[in-house]
């Protein structure tokens, strides 16, 4: 029993070793070519990645929704929702209005005699914006920034 003990205890630790953190990157630079062939206007091109560690399908430790470089324990978000909300939220703060070519991809690894398993969840997407939105946003923040008062 021991030896399960210490087999099992040391898997853990070279997983946590081994752990990823939420993976969030981002490019606005495209050479002056287009990445659409509408009249929107590329912002950015985003990819998001969230990887997760699990013990018999119980989730020990990954990638967390709260943003890149981030770390969750006994959470799995691995999953759409999460790289989605991040994919998103990433783009607006690139000042994308909507989101083209959204794809997510997820694999899974099995590790360590098929007693844990890395799943990883990936999306990506590119963030454009047309003239009249790229106005009204910045309309909206001039509304927002306190004025002067004379």
């Amino acid at each position: 029993m021991k030896h399960v003990f210490a087999w099992v205890s040391g898997g853990c630790a070279a997983l946590l070793m081994l752990a990823g953190c939420t993976s969030v990157e981002s490019t606005q630079k495209f050479n002056g070519l287009g990445l659409s062939d509408r009249a929107d206007k590329a912002v950015c091109h985003t990819s998001v990645e969230i990887p997760c560690y699990t013990f018999w399908g119980l989730p020990i430790i990954g990638g967390s929704a709260a943003g890149s470089g981030k770390v969750a324990i006994f959470q799995n978000n691995a999953d759409v929702e999460s790289v989605m909300h991040l994919l998103t939220q990433e783009i607006r703060s690139k000042n994308g209005a909507r989101v083209i070519n959204a794809q997510t991809f997820a694999y899974e690894q099995p590790a360590l005699l098929g007693l844990f398993t890395k799943r990883t969840m990936q999306a990506s997407g590119t963030g454009v914006r047309t003239r009249s939105e790229a106005v009204s946003r910045a309309g909206q923040q001039f509304d927002q920034e306190p004025q002067p008062m004379y």
